[in-house]
Order: C-alpha cells, then sequence, then structure tokens
C-alpha cells in the first residue's frame, strides 16, 4: 500500500509540473560482448508530462563536475584539459518516448551533428497470468517478439506509466525487469528519484534549433548505414577540411593536429566498435 501512495504522489508530482520536473527512474543494464563478458552499466529513463528520455547515465552525471571545472577555469584563466574530465559512456544513443506514446524517436551524436530515426515498434505483447515479487514491486509477466529476440518482461500496475528502458512500452505499468530469451540483455529497476529543475539536454547534448526533431530525422536503414560510416571513419569528415598546412601546425601538448586526430579517432574507433550483441539483430 505504501508502495502504491508513493506512486501515486510521483504521478501527480510528474504531471502537474511540467517544464522543470521529472521522475527519473534507474535501470541496471546488463549485457554481454561477443566473448561473453558481462558488462554492467547504469542508464535512466526520465519522465516529464511531454516525454520519456531514456540514456546513459554518466551522460547527465558528470554534468556538475564538467560545469565545476569550467568555471574554476574562468576564474583562474588557466586551460582545463577536458580530455581528463569527461569519461565517455558505453553508449551515445538516447531514445525519446513523446506522450501519448506513437512512435519513438532514437536519436544518437556523430561529432556534432545530432541524428535520428523515428519508428514506432511493433510490440505485440502478450500479458501473463504469473505474478512475482521483484524487490517492493508486485510485478505480473509479459512477453513479445522483437528485434529478432523473445523478450521476458515484468511489469508493476502500481507505478502508472507504460514504459520502460530502452524502446520498450505499452504495458500497463512500469517494466521493472526485461531480458531476451538468451539472457544477452537485461534491464532491472534499481532507484526512483524525483528531479526538479530537469534539463533535457547535457551539458555535452547539442540543443537542436529548432523543437521539431524531424527536421534532422532520416529513415532508419539511412541511419544505420551514415553510423556504420562514421564507425569505420570518425573523424573522415573533419579531416576533409583541412589543408596539409593545417594538419602540419602543432598543438600545444607537442603533438601536430594530424597526430593529434589519429590518437582521439582511434579512442572513437575502439569505443564505437565494442565487441558487442547489437540489441536488435533486425533493422
Amino acid at each position: 500500500m505504501k508502495q502504491i501512495i508513493i506512486f501515486v504522489i510521483t504521478f501527480i508530482f510528474v504531471y502537474t509540473n511540467a517544464q522543470t520536473r521529472a521522475t527519473r527512474f534507474f535501470y541496471d543494464l546488463t549485457y554481454k560482448t561477443d566473448s561473453l563478458k558481462n558488462i554492467k552499466i547504469l542508464t535512466v529513463l526520465d519522465v516529464t508530462d511531454q516525454k520519456s528520455i531514456y540514456r546513459d547515465y554518466l551522460v547527465v552525471s558528470q554534468d556538475s563536475i564538467i560545469q565545476q571545472q569550467i568555471d574554476q577555469s574562468r576564474k583562474s584563466g588557466i586551460r582545463v584539459d577536458m580530455n581528463q574530465i569527461i569519461q565517455l559512456p558505453k553508449f551515445t544513443y538516447k531514445v525519446i518516448k513523446p506522450y501519448p506514446i506513437k512512435e519513438i524517436i532514437f536519436s544518437n551524436k556523430i561529432l556534432q551533428d545530432e541524428i535520428n530515426y523515428h519508428e514506432m515498434p511493433k510490440l505485440d505483447w502478450k500479458i501473463k497470468a504469473e505474478k512475482k515479487k521483484i524487490d517492493s514491486y508486485e510485478t505480473q509477466k509479459a512477453t513479445v517478439l522483437y528485434g529478432g529476440r523473445e523478450w521476458t518482461a515484468w511489469f508493476a500496475p502500481e507505478i502508472p506509466f507504460q514504459d520502460g528502458p530502452y524502446k520498450f512500452n505499452g504495458l500497463p505499468g512500469l517494466i521493472v525487469q526485461i531480458a531476451d530469451k538468451e539472457n544477452l540483455y537485461s534491464w532491472k529497476l534499481s532507484g526512483v528519484k524525483k528531479i526538479t529543475n530537469f534539463n533535457e539536454y547535457s551539458f555535452l547534448d547539442s540543443k537542436p534549433k529548432s523543437n521539431d526533431l524531424s527536421n534532422v530525422s532520416v529513415s532508419k536503414e539511412k541511419f544505420i548505414k551514415v553510423y556504420d560510416d562514421y564507425k569505420a571513419n570518425p573523424l573522415g569528415s573533419l579531416k576533409g577540411k583541412l589543408s596539409k598546412e593545417q594538419l602540419e601546425n602543432k598543438m600545444p601538448d607537442g603533438r601536430t593536429v594530424a597526430e593529434a586526430f589519429k590518437g582521439e579517432e582511434y579512442k572513437i574507433i575502439k569505443l564505437l566498435n565494442d565487441k558487442v550483441n547489437n540489441i536488435e539483430l533486425k533493422p
């Protein structure tokens, strides 16, 4: 009963504080690499009255640290090496679900450009009679086929959000836990927090010039091709804009611009091409 009261209050809180408040649901994401090594990261689903946003928690959690360093740098006049401060998240994409959910927006950053596609995933949920308690939540079982995988979810009817991590949505209650049949990917709700003065965009985000995200949208097929090209040659477009003389210029650390590009490109390629199983097997 206590849990029900808490989430009714949370529900009212979010829906009466549209622009500056949100409820943040923390999910532990565990996934296996191609070598079957387990990786665990913290992700968040931020719910406002207008939409939900799913992303790697690291994207938003280091905002205050970055801002603090920038403020100190401005006051002292000493340049701060942001490469030593900023940590790269395991994944840079975010999934936006405008309410009521009629489509989802999958968005990712390619250098300074934000690219996205719109889709409505076909989630033909089969709700089962089986129930179980997960932590303090009374949950019910549901299954679905999506992206070439079989998924089993446990949702909590007492939490009045038809949403969940990644693209999953449409059940009569928040998804508390979900995993595919092979257990290569699994999410589990691990906490809830009220956010005041919520900002949809993290410090590292580039805010769209227009609120109409369709202005920067492509088809899902085009998105996959563009992103695959980016993974193969992430700094190609930037290097192509510089002359030979510019590439030979020295950086403050003594390296040439070309050498700096090579070092950064190696880190980006390593991150983007990490041997992980795709969540979706089919486009």
